[in-house]
């Protein structure tokens, strides 16, 4: 991680989900301004929670999350309380 963010260094997927290494929330927080939220949102291999979603909630692209199968069958299944399905109704 030192590496990364040392020579400002950017993910690129190659296509095969499985063959890329996870991505840490830590290296999330401190590129959220640049990062490409578009993949993200669509990406498996994230550290899925209520909180994370919270947590960058205003960069999100909607429509890729909602497809994001892992995040919600997966990551998510002990998350869903009323409070989350009260905030995805709304």
């Amino acid at each position: 991680m030192k590496l990364i963010d040392k020579f400002g260094c950017v993910i690129v997927p190659d296509g095969d989900p499985h063959s890329d290494l996870p991505v840490p929330t830590k290296f999330i927080e401190g590129g959220k301004n640049h990062l490409d939220w578009e993949f993200l949102s669509a990406y498996w291999a994230l550290k899925w929670s209520f909180k994370f979603l919270k947590q960058f909630e205003g960069y999100w692209i909607t429509e890729k999350l909602i497809r994001n199968h892992t995040a919600f069958n997966y990551c998510l299944k002990e998350d869903l309380d009323d409070e989350f399905i009260e905030m995805t109704l709304k």
